[in-house]
């Protein structure tokens, strides 16, 4: 303050001096609400004792300058940490009264503190010193908010209802393309956005009471006239320092980002060489169709005839033409029906069709095969003429068959047309569902398989890529039937969650991984797999920290794998569960990652600690598809601390490869199979022998 010395903390630190400075003194927390203040500040504020501590510091000061204090204020100092000298007016009986105020962070503390000082402006002060205080408050105000824009690369602008004038800050000039004395309206500020948004956006500002909620919005953004960007848009409701009401909000431009998302999206939606939608995008529509359109929902699977030797006779590259002159052909064919095109990978095709008749599918598929029997001119000159077999399922709501079963039906009846002679389709009929009697006994020895203990664990361990050591293990579950002997877990894990048995089995594997991982003293993890449907149950996060308890299970012991679609329905529920269970030291792995894009976006929202890649990411070092993926997601997550276990490792080169990376951790038959009990436990007694260059990831002898 001019012409005033300026009191310091540090010279009134006993509680006498302190109350009886000649100010106003307090101290406020991080979240400005007073932690004590001095019999000044009682006075000025008008406050007793009692009531001053708790009370947040803004509720002092009149009307406009809470507004100031809260919206402008508050995040400046949460960036410089101090201010000095601002003009508020501080509410009393009489009048409001001015003053000056001054914040300082406390240094050096391990909770967040601000010293406050207020002096009562008085009335000698001239009407020049007023504005030379206006003009620095405002400079200052610039200042602040030129370094929020550098800081964030946002651009800020205010819409004045009452007077329709618009305010933009120096950045919005830069984003519009306009220099910065030109005169600006809604109109030019609407005119880069598409009619649907302008309209939004008009609707949103005349909205009689205005609304709490904002307006957030991501649109192309045509400005200037000859580009095309893409921004974010947000707007508030609010009232400006006069009590009088405005939209505020920002600008951003997010082009890079959005073509980032693009990008991302379309490395693991999208096959690389033909365009077309890949598996995992197939079956996730496929997923969501029979979910919602009941039947009318039919697959077309489609093997090409004679694509081997086109391969065996011309080489790769002569096959890959193949491929993509395939993939034309199919979206030239379904463009003017309701059609999802996929490669499934190979050779392989599918094909949605919805709402359509039998013989309008069987009259599309004629024409489909029809046109895929035409000569395809190859690269190196060559003419090859190919055939297509298709396979016809339609989605039956009645049996609940799962997505995944009308791909099988459908895969099933395209052999059935290979058989027939190839170049033709054929339907699937229950005649060629020939292992369906073998499900239905399943389904009831199941039920009597956990009561006959004909259930066991095996154990595959898992290494520490970068010195050899031993990680941990996954507990992995057999079956040994009777009669059939061992039953692979592909054929008998959906029955059981298909009639619920899962839950049950689910909690013998966890219970006996528990015991197995007490084994270990602690020393190795045993990860565990857990279905979304065992994670919906109410009683399963209890069972398990009950079972870690009783055990006195050490922290890192236990590991949960839950599957992507567990994280794609994350919610505050399924929220609390995971960091429960975090809470208490077990650790959560994304199970088979990569294999959904849209686990990709819930990455930071998502409360885990280990990413374990899907294996068809690693079985093919020459996809360089599968390669960029494989690196954008080992990027991604060691740019946010997250362990990463890569699955399915099964030679010697996929070890070198991943040997370029730090930190990982690898699991697959290169390094052993999964083994028994007694196998496992033996593995862990020899892991410190391997830490001593014994096992070849140290040594570097692979063969």
């Amino acid at each position: 303050m001019l012409g005033r010395p300026q009191p310091s903390i540090d010279r009134v630190q006993s509680a006498d001096d302190w109350h009886c400075a000649p100010c106003a003194l307090a101290v406020v927390d991080s979240s400005f609400s007073i932690v004590r203040a001095n019999k000044v500040f009682h006075q000025l504020s008008e406050l007793t004792e009692k009531n001053v501590e708790g009370c947040r510091l803004s509720q002092i000061f009149s009307k406009p300058s809470q507004i100031y204090f809260e919206s402008i204020l508050l995040p400046l100092l949460h960036i410089k940490g101090s201010c000095q000298e601002i003009a508020l007016t501080i509410l009393t009986e009489q009048e409001p009264a001015p003053v000056l105020v001054n914040i300082a962070a406390r240094p050096n503390t391990t909770t967040r503190l601000y010293d406050i000082i207020i002096f009562p402006a008085t009335e000698r002060r001239s009407y020049e010193e007023q504005l030379s205080i206006l003009k620095r408050d405002a400079e200052r105000r610039a200042s602040w908010l030129a370094q929020l824009e550098t800081l964030s690369g946002l651009g800020a602008w205010t819409y004045e209802i009452k007077t329709k004038r618009m305010l933009w800050s120096d950045r919005i000039y830069e984003l519009y393309g306009i220099a910065k004395d030109a005169e600006v309206s809604l109109e030019v500020a609407l005119r880069p956005l598409a009619p649907e948004l302008r309209r939004a956006i008009m609707a949103f500002i005349d909205r009689p009471d205005g609304t709490r909620e904002p307006m957030v919005q991501e649109a192309d953004f045509g400005a200037p006239p000859d580009q095309v960007r893409r921004f974010k848009i947000v707007a508030q409701h609010r009232l400006n320092h006069l009590g009088e009401p405005v939209i505020q909000g920002f600008l951003q431009d997010v082009t890079e980002a959005h073509h980032r998302q693009i990008e991302l999206w379309r490395a693991a939606h999208i096959d690389q060489m033909t365009g077309l939608a890949n598996r995992a995008y197939f079956q996730s529509e496929l997923a969501r169709q029979t979910e919602t359109n009941a039947n009318d929902v039919t697959i077309a699977y489609l093997d090409l005839d004679l694509f081997k030797d086109v391969n065996d006779q011309y080489g790769h590259s002569a096959g890959d033409d193949c491929l993509v002159e395939i993939g034309k052909r199919l979206r030239a064919q379904c463009s003017e029906t309701q059609a999802f095109v996929a490669r499934l990978g190979g050779d392989e095709f599918a094909i949605l069709f919805f709402d359509k008749k039998a013989d309008e599918i069987e009259d599309l598929v004629g024409s489909i095969i029809e046109s895929i029997r035409q000569p395809i001119c190859l690269s190196n000159g060559n003419e090859v003429i190919l055939g297509v077999s298709v396979g016809l399922a339609r989605y039956d709501s009645d049996d609940l068959t799962a997505s995944s079963e009308v791909l099988r039906r459908a895969d099933l009846a395209m052999y059935a047309a290979k058989t027939a002679g190839r170049n033709a389709f054929a339907w699937f009929d229950l005649r060629l569902d020939v292992d369906r009697k073998n499900t239905k006994q399943l389904d009831r020895d199941l039920k009597l398989a956990l009561e006959q203990d004909e259930f066991f664990l095996v154990f595959q361990p898992q290494y520490n890529l970068h010195d050899g050591s031993l990680v941990g293990f996954e507990a992995l579950l057999r079956w040994h039937h009777p009669t059939k002997g061992l039953v692979p877990p592909l054929e008998f894990i959906p029955i059981a969650e298909a009639n619920g048995l899962i839950r049950p089995i689910g909690r013998w594997v966890m219970a006996r991984a528990c015991e197995f991982a007490k084994r270990m003293h602690g020393n190795t993890k045993v990860a565990v797999n857990v279905s979304a449907l065992q994670f919906r149950d109410p009683d399963f996060v209890p069972f398990v920290l009950e079972g870690v308890k009783s055990l006195d299970l050490a922290h890192g012991a236990l590991e949960i794998e839950l599957t992507e679609s567990v994280l794609l329905e994350l919610n505050p529920t399924f929220q609390a569960m995971i960091e429960r269970l975090r809470a208490h030291g077990i650790t959560i792995a994304i199970d088979d990652f990569g294999t959904g894009y849209s686990s990709l976006g819930y990455l930071s929202k998502f409360p885990f600690d280990v990413i374990k890649i899907d294996r068809s990411f690693i079985s093919d070092l020459k996809s360089k598809n599968s390669l960029r993926i494989l690196r954008s997601i080992i990027g991604m997550g060691s740019s946010i601390n997250k362990k990463i276990v890569v699955e399915g490792i099964e030679t010697l080169e996929q070890v070198e490869f991943l040997k370029s990376f730090q930190s990982l951790i690898a699991q697959g038959y290169f390094f052993g199979k999964p083994v028994k009990l007694d196998q496992a436990v033996d593995i862990a007694r020899q892991s410190d022998l391997m830490r001593f260059g014994l096992h070849p990831v140290l040594t570097g002898q692979w063969a």
